[in-house]
């Protein structure tokens, strides 16, 4: 990414070109991986967010959680992963995905022995993570 477009504080970028690695990772709550940002508000895009999450082996479930304005999207690109959406757990493996709508409660978590990821996208790119019990009650 070109410093020219992060200095646009305050403006869209246009055209935003990347390469994973650009932005440090993040570590997961609880020790259960790591996030690395690729595409989102901090990179000056806000119609879309898109991240790489590495899930290590066992992680559990993350917290159930909602966004009320966000679509939430993941694709698996490595290892197998548990989706939980709306009380039903899916087992996905490498090009599965699932698409969540605003408002359902979910979670992922890696039952494997090695490592999983996948990507995470959110439309609109928003921070909105709100965490619920399984039922959906905040």
């Amino acid at each position: 990414m070109s410093r020219e477009q992060e200095s646009r504080a305050g403006d869209d970028a246009d055209v935003l070109i990347g390469r994973r690695g650009d932005r440090d990772s993040v570590e997961l709550a609880a020790g259960r991986g790591t996030c690395t940002p690729m595409i989102g508000p901090d990179s000056l895009v806000h119609e879309v967010d898109l991240h790489v999450n590495t899930l290590r082996p066992g992680a559990s479930i993350s917290p159930i959680h909602r966004h009320s304005q966000a679509s939430n999207l993941y694709l698996v690109t490595a290892g197998t992963v548990i989706v939980w959406a709306a009380g039903v757990e899916h087992c996905l493996a490498v090009g599965g995905y699932a698409y969540i709508a605003p408002g359902v409660p979910h979670g992922v978590g890696n039952p494997g022995s090695v490592d999983a990821e996948l990507l995470e996208i959110y439309v609109p790119g928003s921070p909105d993570f709100i965490v619920v019990d399984p039922e959906g009650s905040v």
